[in-house]
């Protein structure tokens, strides 16, 4: 393997391990310090009003009848929810676009994370 592509093999496999480090860390912070619901909202909630911004909108377009749009966090037994789009006519076609609605942000994730962290030496 010539050495070009070694290093760029060691660089994308540092790169992945330090995401996936900063990634756990996080989650431990979140785990460990925010025992509090409306804090770990706070920190969450610029993801939380896109992603469901996003249900509601694909919802819209595709007439799914949105009813209820909801940002307050509350407690249920299997843990927290952060945010809820209810819909009144959501057919059998409609439900995997508008489910899979958040994944537009995917492409404006990346441009975040190159423009922003592109300092971060790998």
């Amino acid at each position: 393997m010539p050495e070009f592509t070694q290093e760029i093999a060691k660089s994308l496999y540092e790169s992945f391990f330090f995401t996936i480090i900063i990634a756990i860390l996080i989650a431990r912070i979140k785990i460990n310090y925010f025992k509090n619901i409306y804090i770990i909202a706070i920190i969450n909630s610029i993801g939380t009003i896109f992603h469901e911004l996003l249900h509601y909108i694909f919802g819209l377009i595709l007439g799914a009848r949105p009813t209820r749009f909801s940002l307050l966090p509350k407690a249920t037994e299997s843990g927290y929810v952060l945010g809820s789009v209810s819909f009144a006519g959501l057919r059998g076609w409609q439900a995997p676009p508008v489910a899979l609605a958040p994944l537009v942000l995917l492409p404006v994730a990346y441009l975040i994370d190159q423009y922003f962290f592109s300092y971060v030496p790998f």
